[in-house]
């Protein structure tokens, strides 16, 4: 596993020394009409109109918030939301954020792969930028059963 350790060191360190500038990325109108698009309108709203009600939700590698506030926005009803990422740096900027919206979001530095397994479990976790980092289809299989680990039953 020394080459996921590795791995997990250079992203850590580029999305530090980045964050800032990762901000104004995510303002970006691709971002809206492609990511935003998928990720809520395609997996999450049409499928579920009812998922967010007392929910709770886990955004893996959530970098500096951003989609994660936006859970919030479409969640209003989730009892607890939380972020996630190997970077301090965009953790920290994810805090002042909500240090001003006050949106009831926790975020926690941390990587996946050594998140405990939390009590009780979520029932929505979102990983977009997490699952590009494994390196083999192994490492790829251990992420995937760690976000279902995180995951209530059904």
């Amino acid at each position: 596993m020394a080459v996921v350790a590795d791995i997990s060191h250079d992203a850590k360190e580029i999305y530090d020394s980045i964050a800032e500038q990762y901000v104004e990325v995510k303002k970006a109108p691709h971002r809206t009409a492609v990511e935003q698009y998928t990720l809520f309108d395609v997996m999450l709203l049409k499928n579920e109109p009812e998922l967010g009600k007392g929910a709770r939700i886990l955004d893996m590698a959530c970098g500096n918030g951003h989609y994660t506030r936006k859970l919030r926005e479409l969640f209003p009803e989730a009892s607890y939301i939380c972020g996630l990422d190997i970077s301090s740096s965009m953790i920290d900027i994810a805090k002042q954020c909500e240090s001003q919206l006050q949106q009831n979001i926790d975020y926690i530095n941390v990587d996946g792969k050594d998140l405990p397994i939390s009590e009780p479990l979520y029932d929505i976790v979102t990983a977009a930028y997490y699952l590009n980092y494994a390196q083999t289809r192994d490492e790829l299989c251990v992420m995937i059963k760690g976000i279902f680990d995180q995951l209530k039953p059904g």
